[in-house]
């Protein structure tokens, strides 16, 4: 008989998750944290965003991370880039 192919969880792979968009934004005692697009606890934090974006990108290779501007232009800050 024909072996049945394995059963893959959607979003895994190899024990890694995608979750389509992470924010890396400031974090209110310091330092930056990294967030999914909807979730309300950090998924990754560190002292710099060069260390949150690294640490997104390993642990989440294909997700879209996007990155707060730290500036202020203008009545408020700016938006996001990606990273």
């Amino acid at each position: 008989m024909f072996a049945s192919p394995p059963i893959l969880r959607f979003g895994k792979t190899e024990g890694v998750m995608s979750k389509g968009k992470i924010y890396v934004e400031p974090r209110a005692g310091g330092g930056f944290g990294a967030k999914h697009e909807h979730g309300k606890r950090a998924v990754f934090t560190a002292d710099t965003q060069r260390e949150v974006i690294q640490g997104v990108k390993e642990k989440y290779p294909d997700a879209e991370v996007h990155v707060a501007r730290v500036r202020d232009v203008g009545p408020g800050p700016d938006k996001f880039r990606k990273a």
